[in-house]
């Protein structure tokens, strides 16, 4: 199955036993503040109803558009975007970013007309500028190369009210997310994570969250769990060891959630409900 077809699945949780409480550190530190966040842990079983809705991953998202892009080339001018080349055709336009935003630009690697097919690093990925007053687009440097190919696992895409982070388990510094201001576009954070493709992801104020997904590809070399990348941390952190699958993350309050099935399908393991709190 390839990651257009993938549905992302959403649970309600209904906590009823909490079973254990673990203090976790992270090095790095949230938007507001630089020292590291301790997190307590806990753990609840739960039941759960599911409904099917696009996964983060179902797409490349709406700050981006495929365009063929040659290299060294810096900006467009407005007149020239209706007739720029972007596919699929008929659909794809070159993007224009309202005033204080921006969108990415994904393109072939050396400005080929479609992403190349044979597994490898193909695509890259560019912050588009709103026009200046000469009615002209700037386009910033390559932050990250992927591969964009059938059955492959494209990046995945989650931003909240400040940041736009970007994860893909394969690019040319190998696994990594970065995290781009959704106002400037700077470059604000390259952080070193696992090799876990099509991850479940969320966001909070303390910075990424990641895990393993049924769908995922991972060599058994690969740490599986709660992962996390603290605002500013150059490496990813693994709070909390799993096998099993990660179902959703997400913030309530202050804590993240974590919804997992843990240990394998047969054994049949029973959802569990993981809670992240900052602690410190």
């Amino acid at each position: 199955m390839d990651r257009e077809s993938r549905p992302r699945i959403v649970f309600w949780v209904i906590a009823v036993l909490v079973s254990s409480g673990i203090g976790f550190i992270a090095s790095g530190g949230g938007v507001h503040t630089e020292v590291p966040v301790r997190f307590s842990f806990t753990s609840s079983n739960a039941s759960y109803e599911m409904t099917g809705i696009p996964d983060f991953e179902a797409g490349l998202g709406t700050f981006s558009r495929t365009c063929q892009w040659p290299d060294g080339r810096t900006s467009i001018a407005l007149a020239e975007v209706k007739t720029f080349d972007c596919f699929p055709d008929g659909v794809g336009q070159f993007p224009v970013p309202k005033k204080n935003s921006i969108e990415l630009l994904l393109s072939p690697i050396g400005g080929a007309k479609y992403p190349v097919q044979n597994g490898n690093l193909s695509d890259d990925v560019r912050v588009v500028h709103p026009p200046n007053s000469d009615g002209v687009i700037d386009v910033g440097p390559v932050l990250m190369q992927f591969g964009l190919y059938s059955g492959g696992a494209q990046p995945s895409f989650i931003s909240d009210s400040t940041s736009l982070w970007i994860f893909d388990y394969v690019t040319e510094n190998g696994p990594e997310v970065i995290r781009i201001s959704t106002t400037t576009g700077a470059l604000l954070q390259r952080t070193i994570m696992p090799a876990i493709s099509r991850p479940v992801i969320g966001v909070d104020r303390y910075g990424f969250w990641m895990g393993q997904t049924s769908n995922s590809f991972y060599n058994q070399n690969v740490r599986l769990g709660i992962w996390f990348a603290p605002i500013g941390a150059k490496r990813g952190e693994l709070l909390k060891v799993m096998t099993g699958n990660v179902w959703s993350i997400m913030p309530s309050g202050d804590s993240m959630i974590a919804y997992v099935s843990t240990g394998s399908p047969s054994n049949s393991p029973k959802p569990k409900l993981w809670r992240f709190t900052p602690s410190s």
